[in-house]
């Protein structure tokens, strides 16, 4: 692949680090700082909304009154998913899944970066807007991108830096071997968000070919290619990338991997059924490709 215009950014001291100890014969160890690098190009999203009562007459805020003070207060709902940042053709581009990237509003939060100094900025800042998020939405998949302008050449510079290349992304469909240990970094819950900035991690297995899945008009969900992992989703991970860390590096509490590694797709939902039994569907990266060579199609400058 040709159009990223960026080298490894967080994986090249990971890189680097693990090719001089192979050479040297030296055990393979890693520091928390090169986790760190890694952790940067987590994101956090969140969505907070004052509930609505919608008559067929008028709609209105609802508020509650505290019974002891007299305070009012909006009742509110969130929102929340995890996506992640990758540079593209020499672009920024948030990725997250469709369904968390359609509860974003214009007041929507993304959080990511350094654990003990996130960056916490506006979705509508970031994209230069004022009346509605430009997402990107794949026609059939449960993927969504948005690209990144940031107005700060710093915090642009900054972003590129965190940010994962798009030559991790599987760019022909493929599910993962099923021998192959995979990664899921996000923020279910909402937690991993505070008050260090540091991605929940979840290790799973791949469990399936890739599968077509039918049209779900109960859900509003069409056709659509996937494939599964052995173990459930939790809710805050939709979004997040599902990574094959190769040469896994290995010390006190952790295990991580060194580049080049493989992203082959991005957490969409849960299935399950009336036994209990669940599995976590999973896009794969190759439609988060096709979006990306789309868009750098329809603006090229």
């Amino acid at each position: 692949m040709t159009h990223c215009g960026m080298a490894w950014g967080p994986f090249t001291a990971l890189a680097r680090h693990l090719a001089v100890l192979l050479v040297l014969g030296l055990p393979v160890q890693t520091t928390a700082a090169e986790i760190g690098d890694l952790f940067r190009s987590m994101v956090f999203l969140r969505q907070v909304r004052t509930n609505l009562n919608i008559t067929p007459k008028e709609t209105n805020e609802v508020w509650l009154k505290s019974v002891f003070t007299g305070e009012l207060k909006p009742q509110t709902s969130v929102s929340s998913g995890s996506g992640s940042l990758f540079v593209f053709s020499n672009r920024l581009y948030l990725v997250t899944a469709r369904h968390v990237a359609t509860s974003m509003g214009l007041s929507s939060e993304m959080v990511l970066g350094e654990s003990k100094r996130p960056v916490v900025r506006s979705l509508a800042r970031l994209s230069r807007v004022s009346n509605q998020i430009p997402w990107i939405h794949h026609k059939a998949a449960d993927v969504s991108i948005l690209r990144l302008l940031p107005s700060d050449q710093d915090l642009d510079d900054l972003f590129r830096v965190w940010s994962l290349p798009a030559t991790i992304l599987a760019t022909h469909a493929v599910s993962p071997p099923r021998d192959v240990p995979l990664t899921v970094f996000g923020f279910p819950f909402g937690l991993g968000v505070y008050p260090e900035h540091s991605p929940i991690s979840r290790a799973s297995r791949c469990a399936s070919g890739l599968v077509e899945m039918p049209e779900d008009s109960a859900s509003q969900r069409p056709r659509r290619t996937i494939f599964f992992l052995e173990d459930p989703s939790i809710s805050g991970f939709s979004g997040a990338p599902v990574v094959h860390l190769n040469a896994p590096l290995r010390g006190p509490g952790y295990t991580l991997g060194s580049g080049p590694a493989t992203c082959y797709g991005f957490v969409s939902a849960t299935v399950s059924d009336e036994t209990g039994g669940k599995l976590a569907e999973i896009v794969p990266s190759s439609q988060v490709f096709e979006l990306l060579v789309s868009d750098l199609s329809a603006s090229p400058n």
